[in-house]
């Protein structure tokens, strides 16, 4: 067993391959971390995307998730009136977009004003069109109406001009259904419950309601 032993140590220190393998590990062990230190280091690090919202967010102090969530609900309670991109249908619901009345508004008055909604002969609705309370959509919460506000905030673009309400500065004529006078309990309703789809004279909405002035069905 002895002899053996000693045959077996003499063949290891004779390797030819044994040194050079103990070097290469120490090096490889020491220049490791550096090699990937450095390839850390040039690794681009990718940025996080920004929210689309974060400018006007930050500007109102509010959730850039409360914009994009007002923006939604706009869509479904508000759009109809004041179009997709707030700037208003004309004679229908006024311009959002940039709106000095927006502006020269708290959050809590524009949430007052969204809440209870505007009668055809109350102070401010130069449209004579029914504004609905919560915009028709009684589903929606005070949450989202909140959500909305922020939505309709973050539209406005300060240096840049009010929008325009030459074409919500009088009201339509308002005819009857029937197309008589306007006169009667008869056209104030219709005014009431029926213009923001087919129009103060009944003469329809383009992408909404129909004319009804002649109309067969």
């Amino acid at each position: 067993m002895g002899i053996k032993s000693a045959s077996t140590k003499k063949a290891s220190t004779n390797d030819p391959y044994l040194l050079p393998a103990i070097v290469g590990g120490a090096v490889l062990v020491g220049t490791l971390p550096v090699l990937m230190g450095a390839i850390l280091t040039l690794t681009p690090k990718t940025q996080p995307t920004e929210h689309r919202y974060a400018a006007q967010a930050a500007a109102l102090g509010v959730s850039p998730v409360a914009i994009e969530l007002g923006e939604a609900s706009f869509r479904v309670a508000c759009a109809s009136c004041h179009g997709v991109d707030a700037r208003g249908v004309p004679h229908l619901g006024k311009p959002l977009r940039n709106s000095a009345f927006v502006q020269s508004s708290t959050p809590e008055a524009l949430l007052a004003v969204v809440e209870r909604g505007r009668a055809p002969g109350e102070a401010g609705n130069t449209t004579g069109i029914l504004m609905p309370a919560r915009g028709g959509r009684t589903d929606l919460s005070d949450a989202d109406l909140g959500n909305i506000i922020a939505y309709v905030r973050s539209l406005q673009e300060p240096g840049q001009p009010t929008a325009s309400l030459d074409n919500w500065a009088k009201p339509l004529v308002v005819a009857s259904p029937a197309g008589g006078a306007p006169s009667g309990p008869e056209a104030a309703l219709f005014v009431a419950s029926c213009s923001s789809c087919h129009g103060a004279d009944g003469g329809g909405v383009e992408g909404l309601g129909k004319s009804l002035k002649d109309s067969e069905r």
